[in-house]
C-alpha cells in the first residue's frame, strides 16, 4: 500500500483500504499519501470546486434563512399578529396553519407593525 501514483479516470474515485494503528503510527504515512492523492484528484476532476461551491450555497442560504427569520418576528408585526391570533388557535378556532398563511400574507403586502 505504497504511496505511489494512481490510475483513476477522472469520473471515478475509489478509497482505498489501508490499515493503521493510532498507538504506534503504522500506516499513518500511507494515509496522509491517500488524502493527498484523493485532493488531487478531486481538484483534476473538477470535484473539489463543485463540492465547495454547493457548501458556500448553502452557507448562503442558511444565512439569508437567519436573517429573513429575525427580521419577520422582529421588524413586521408577525409576533403581534401572532399574539392577536393565539387564543383563536389555541380553542380551535384557526390553525397554526391559518396563522402563519395570515402573517406571510402581512408581510408579503409590506404591512409592518
Amino acid at each position: 500500500m505504497g504511496g505511489g501514483a494512481v490510475n483513476i479516470s477522472p469520473s471515478e474515485w475509489e478509497p482505498p483500504v489501508l490499515a493503521t494503528v493510532a498507538t504506534t503510527g503504522q500506516g499513518v504515512v500511507e494515509l496522509v499519501a491517500a488524502l493527498d492523492r484523493h485532493r488531487t484528484w478531486l481538484e483534476a476532476s473538477g470535484a473539489f470546486r463543485t463540492r465547495r461551491r454547493a457548501r458556500l450555497a448553502e452557507r448562503t442560504r442558511a444565512a439569508v434563512d437567519r436573517a429573513v427569520h429575525q427580521w419577520i418576528w422582529r421588524e413586521t408585526g408577525a409576533e403581534e399578529l401572532l399574539a392577536r391570533r393565539l387564543d383563536e388557535v389555541l380553542e380551535g378556532g384557526r390553525s397554526p396553519y391559518d396563522v402563519a398563511a395570515e402573517i406571510l400574507d402581512q408581510v408579503k403586502s409590506g404591512a409592518t407593525r
